[in-house]
């Protein structure tokens, strides 16, 4: 039997534990701490509604949410603010498990060396992420400065904005391990890494991105807005005939390049083209 837990205008500050606040449960009252991701019931549906989360920790995955098993999430018009974890340093999701976050605003989430300064995907799980608004997001030495996807996950990006996040390998997104990522109508604005300032993939990751625009992102080395290597495949369609992508004031640090790609299609209009690596 499906359990529902709906929380609704609720603060959560400073609080210290092992894995993601939020653990599905019967109460139908409190967000509880989960010591793995495997104790999430099974068919589980949560839902959060203009909710505050700040400054929360997990010392493994998910600062302020952890979600796994076979459940179903969906967070509204909730905040996230300044709060840390291993990898996923606001939000994680595991396994067949999914999670929706719609109309948020994730900020100052920090992870160590796991990926995913705001949020961390991987095993099978599905992200969808939809007009939200993630900014100053990092992590350390890892993947991702605000997602970070591995292992046959499936992200969606809708309508939404990354920006001033930042990680050694994709500074907003990064991807790998077979994941999967499909964006549309986002903007990718001043983020920072040494490679792939905006996106990062590898290891058979694909990436399909459309009506998205990227301006000032800056990459150490290679890619100032989109890095691919020979393992991953990055599809860019325009918004209208003519245009492949907005891609303004790029900057990387080799030949100042703002996409160092192995394996891109560019859409643009009737024209189909790829582009490949700098060196040939």
């Amino acid at each position: 039997m499906r359990s529902v837990l709906q929380v609704v205008s609720i603060v959560h500050m400073g609080m210290t534990h092992k894995c993601g606040l939020a653990r599905a449960c019967h109460d139908h009252q409190t967000w509880r701490c989960m010591s793995l991701p495997r104790v999430l019931y099974t068919y589980v549906m949560l839902g959060a509604t203009e909710t505050t989360f700040m400054n929360n920790t997990a010392t493994d995955f998910g600062g302020d949410v952890g979600v796994a098993g076979a459940a179903v999430v969906n967070i509204y018009s909730a905040s996230f603010t300044g709060s840390t974890a291993k990898g996923g340093g606001a939000l994680f999701v595991h396994g067949a498990a999914k999670l929706s976050i719609n109309d948020c605003d994730i900020s100052r989430g920090a992870a160590g060396d796991g990926h995913g300064g705001c949020v961390a995907a991987e095993d099978d799980a599905v992200l969808q992420i939809v007009g939200t608004k993630m900014s100053g997001c990092s992590i350390r030495d890892g993947c991702g400065g605000a997602i970070g996807a591995r292992q046959r996950v499936k992200v969606e990006v809708i309508n939404s904005t990354i920006s001033s996040t930042t990680a050694s390998l994709g500074g907003a997104v990064c991807l790998f391990h077979n994941a999967t990522a499909q964006v549309h109508g986002t903007q990718f604005l001043e983020n920072t890494a040494s490679d792939g300032a905006a996106v990062y993939a590898d290891g058979n990751a694909t990436v399909i991105v459309q009506s998205s625009g990227f301006a000032d992102n800056r990459a150490n080395r290679w890619g100032g807005a989109i890095f691919a290597t020979t393992q991953a495949q990055v599809k860019v369609l325009p918004s209208t005939p003519g245009w492949c992508w907005a891609i303004r004031r790029q900057m990387a640090g080799h030949m100042h390049a703002p996409l160092h790609l192995a394996h891109i299609v560019c859409a643009c209009g009737m024209h189909t083209w790829w582009a490949h690596h700098p060196w040939g």
